[in-house]
């Protein structure tokens, strides 16, 4: 049943409703059951939804101009009906999908998806939790991923920049890479390419493998411990303007 709610904005308790739109007002909306085929539009003022869950069942829900999502305890499927550039997003537990939305940029913070499937826009992500098996792929757009303060494991696709932080990351890029950037900070990290030609700058990165076709990978700080090993194909090494220490096989 659809329900349109009110101009000044509130807080409300669902069982179960197929379409919910919201007015100019802040609006809360908490759902005490899971939804499995819902559209929730709030519209403007600064609103949140929380997802209940069945027993069994996650939800499945489209979700427009919604500020502040939080997911179930299940595996929850959320898809932005349009782009979101300041919002925050936790799904919670369960092996959860985040699609977003809009044709221009999104700007997110995002817990606890281990699926991002991007926009056509530029993507701006920022992963507020540890991602240990998760997959990312922010399509077109020149986007960025800034992972979290821990130990992360994550395959990205279609991403121009790549920032880590101070755990020890493994980054794999499923997608080839022209001119991107991958930053991973502090902590023992890796980067693994795919079997493209990339080109590629790299900061405080300790281990790279290349790909089986042509690399070009650019240091934009010193490099003092590690490995790199770019694969086959006819590849390149440039080392930036330091005291470098490093061992390096098949360039």
């Amino acid at each position: 049943m659809p329900v349109t709610l009110g101009a000044a904005g509130g807080t409300y308790t669902f069982v179960a409703a197929d379409t919910i739109t919201g007015g100019a007002g802040d609006d809360t909306i908490v759902f005490s059951d899971a939804l499995t085929t819902g559209l929730i539009t709030l519209a403007g003022g600064n609103d949140q939804l929380t997802l209940g869950a069945a027993s069994t069942i996650g939800n499945t829900v489209t979700v427009t101009n919604v500020e502040t999502i939080t997911g179930s305890a299940l595996a929850d499927s959320v898809t932005l009906g349009a782009a979101l550039t300041a919002g925050s997003i936790d799904l919670g537990n369960g092996n959860d999908r985040l699609v977003l939305g809009g044709s221009t940029n999104n700007t997110l913070t995002i817990a606890n998806a281990e699926t991002i499937i991007g926009s056509a826009g530029g993507d701006t992500i920022t992963l507020g939790s540890q991602i240990t098996s998760g997959a990312i792929d922010l399509a077109a757009g020149s986007d960025q991923l800034v992972l979290g303060n821990f130990a992360n494991t994550v395959t990205v696709s279609n991403v121009e920049t790549v920032t880590g932080d101070a755990g020890a990351d493994l980054v794999t890029i499923s997608t080839a890479i022209n001119g991107g950037l991958v930053n991973l900070d502090a902590g023992n990290d890796s980067l693994t390419l795919g079997n493209f030609a990339n080109t590629v700058t790299v900061n405080n990165v300790e281990t790279i493998t290349g790909g089986s076709l042509a690399d070009t990978v650019t240091f934009a700080s010193e490099f003092t411990v590690g490995s790199i090993s770019l694969g086959l194909g006819n590849d390149q090494l440039i080392l930036g303007n330091f005291a470098n220490t490093v061992t390096a096989g098949n360039i």
